[in-house]
Order: C-alpha cells, then structure tokens, then sequence
C-alpha cells in the first residue's frame, strides 16, 4: 500500500473531527458489520482519539492513523492470526526508501498483535495504542449476522480487568476516559422500565449519557426516539443495567444500528 493517499485520508479524518471521542466511539458501528475496510476506519478513528487524549501532535497523529490502516495488512498473504504481523511487515518492506515514519510503522505491525506487556522490551506506543483499539472494536463490532461478543461498556470491563497485563494501564484509563463509562452503542435499561441506546457522552458527566429511547416501558416500540440527557434527568431515570448484544433481539439491533449511523 502506498503510505501517501493513506496519510491524506487520515489528514482528512482529522479535518472532520476523527480525533473527537463522539465521531470516534461511533466507529465500530459504521458500515457494513463485516467489511474489513469498516474494521480499519475505526481503528484508525479510534486510535486516532487515543493519540490525541495522549497529547500526540498533528505529525505523530497522522502517521498513527497510517499504521491503523496497515496494521493487518499481512492478512493478504497469510490467513494466520499468528504470522500475520510478519507477513505484514514483509509487505510494508516491499515499499521503497526508509524513513523513520515507515519504521515505526513497521514496528507497529509487528508488534501489535502481541498479548503479553511484560517482556524486557514492551511494545513501541503505536503498537499498544493498535493492540487496545482493535481489540474494542472487535469486542463491540457486529459480525455479519452475529451479534457483537459484547456490549461497549463490558469491552471496557473487561479490558479494564487485564490493564497492566494485556493492555497498557495509562492508555486504557485515556481510552475508558474519553469513552465514558457506557459508550455509545451501550444498549441500556433504564430506571423508569424502557430501553435506550447511547448516542453520545457529555463532557463532564462520563457515567451520565445521553440516550434514545428505541423501548417504552411496556415494551412496545418507542413512538418518539428524541434525545434523552440522563445527566439532567436529576435522579428520576438512571442507569438500571446493561443489555447485551445476545439479549436484544434482531429487530432492537437493527433499531440501534439505524439510529447510530444517523449520529
């Protein structure tokens, strides 16, 4: 792949705010549930938003957002989840000249898939920042027919449970911190019997989202689907529990996906 239409997408992405946590936590759910291309745009967009939590200047941002868009690109060659990283850094090689920008994207691609943080040298940033973005996307990304593995907010559970072993502790709390505590996608139950799904986090009220109702509470449809901000609800709707993807049913997935791609 030639880096430089690559790096003006990614220069374009910024320009549309693909470094926002509300544009990025939408990505996993844009397009096709099972386009490889849908994977690598919210990888990008959501590394893209890490990066940019981190303090990463315009420079480092772009070629991140290059290394997202490569970071499986040995998948061409081999069908292995294992030697894929080497098969990918033999492709990247096979571009001319060498830069600095394309050795770290080298180091990326190899280095990103690897599970274990605790070895005498740790992964180079890029690769942990691909490691624990990939990863949520594909926790959170339908597949195909499939429902997602889970929903947004237990992704994060559950990487949270493995900060310091699988993933690196200060970037999932940047990561879990631009997120908020249920992302958007989070499908939830509220406290006055209906059913919503983030849409979006408010600044400042990380563990209050704002929601669309798609369940009344006697279970019917939603007549209105208008946003709902429970951080001003003032305690009269809270947060009851989390639904997952496997209990939504087909018609409430679809419901959800129709309302997030019009965010």
């Amino acid at each position: 792949p030639n880096p430089l239409p690559l790096r003006r997408a990614v220069l374009a992405l910024l320009d549309k705010g693909g470094a926002e946590p509300a544009q990025a936590a939408l990505a996993p759910f844009a397009g096709q549930p099972a386009a490889g291309e849908r994977h690598l745009v919210s990888v990008c967009e959501l590394s893209l938003m890490l990066g940019s939590a981190l303090g990463l200047d315009e420079w480092a941002l772009a070629e991140l957002g290059v290394a997202a868009l490569v970071h499986d690109v040995g998948y061409l060659i081999s069908r292995d989840r294992s030697r894929h990283p080497v098969a990918g850094a033999r492709v990247l090689l096979r571009q001319r000249g060498f830069s600095q920008a394309k050795v770290r994207r080298l180091i990326a691609v190899l280095e990103h898939a690897r599970e274990d943080l605790d070895g005498e040298r740790p992964p180079s940033l890029f690769a942990r920042i691909l490691h624990l973005t990939e990863h949520y996307d594909l926790l959170t990304s339908p597949r195909g027919a499939e429902p997602a593995a889970c929903s947004p907010a237990t992704a994060l559970a559950r990487m949270w449970a493995a900060r310091g072993r699988s993933y690196d502790a200060t970037l999932l709390a940047l990561f879990v911190r631009s997120l908020g505590l249920y992302p958007p996608g989070t499908v939830l139950e509220l406290t006055d019997g209906s059913v919503a799904v983030v849409v979006r986090v408010p600044a400042g009220h990380w563990d209050a989202p704002v929601v669309r109702t798609i369940r009344a509470p006697d279970g019917s449809p939603a007549r209105a689907q208008g946003e709902r901000d429970l951080s001003d609800a003032a305690g009269k709707t809270a947060v009851r529990a989390v639904v997952e993807p496997a209990a939504c049913g087909e018609e409430t997935a679809r419901t959800c996906r129709a309302l997030l791609r019009r965010q």
